[in-house]
């Protein structure tokens, strides 16, 4: 395995880990219903550090598989939409075309 790729898998490995230890966090919170500011205020990092973690590892993936990331104004809505597309010989969809369509909601 080239030396690229065994980066990058170590690479996406913490941006998992960052990502599910930040869903941990979201998952610890009190119940949100009777949420004062400051949990909501926790709550909103905790989410914005998860998304963080997966376009990381989707620039990743970009930059070392596809050979760079999207580039102006919408390039993270346009780093979602072409990593949700098969590239055929060269990688499979990351993520699916559901889970890009939930990240847009």
């Amino acid at each position: 395995m080239s030396p690229r790729i065994q980066r990058l898998r170590a690479e996406l490995a913490s941006d998992l880990q960052t990502f599910r230890a930040k869903v941990e966090e979201l998952a610890g919170l009190p119940d949100l219903s009777h949420a004062d500011r400051a949990i909501l205020a926790e709550a909103a990092v905790a989410l914005h550090h998860a998304y963080g973690a997966i376009e990381s590892a989707l620039s990743r993936v970009a930059r070392v598989i596809d050979d760079g990331i999207p580039e102006g104004p919408e390039w993270h809505q346009a780093l979602l939409h072409v990593m949700s597309l098969s590239v055929d010989g060269i990688r499979p969809a990351v993520p699916s075309a559901q889970t890009c369509h939930s990240l847009q909601r």
